[in-house]
């Protein structure tokens, strides 16, 4: 469906949440064949959207990891930003037309 409202836009996300994390990927591994996928989620959930109540339960590599990030350049300041946002190198948001990181 993304493709017929902005076929670059849409091939542009795609070709981006392909693209390794050399930090996390290791850890990513780790975790998943030591937990349940939903589990996993839940705390990659909490995470990005800064539930400290959730977080708290997660393997210590994992609050580490969050705890220590810091917003990237490109991140706008400022009332609308969008929550979450600055936690997104983990999460995988819907396709949404026109809303990529440089246009946040």
């Amino acid at each position: 469906k993304a493709r017929l409202y902005d076929e670059a836009a849409a091939d542009n996300y795609i070709r981006h949440t392909t693209i390794g994390d050399p930090e996390l990927d290791p850890m990513m591994e780790e975790l998943a064949s030591s937990m349940e996928p939903g589990e996993l989620h839940r705390f990659i959930g909490a995470g990005i959207e800064q539930r400290e109540e959730v977080l708290r339960e997660a393997p210590q590599a994992l609050r580490d990891f969050f705890n220590n990030l810091e917003d990237p350049p490109w991140l706008p300041r400022g009332p609308r930003r969008h929550r979450g946002a600055h936690r997104s190198r983990m999460g995988r948001a819907p396709f949404q037309p026109g809303r990529f990181p440089h246009q946040l």
